[in-house]
């Protein structure tokens, strides 16, 4: 999913990286009662 002429990212990036893909699933969830509120995503992302 990234591009390989870039450098590997640091294990901190990496980390920010899969919570942000995480969040991202989330709200594609095909049930909308399953999605995370406004609230939850901006918790979630402000870690």
């Amino acid at each position: 999913m990234l591009d390989p002429r870039l450098a590997t990212p640091s294990y901190h990036a990496q980390d920010k990286l899969i919570s942000i893909m995480e969040v991202a699933f989330s709200c594609l969830d095909a049930n909308p009662e399953s999605r995370p509120t406004m609230q939850t995503v901006c918790q979630r992302l402000c870690k």
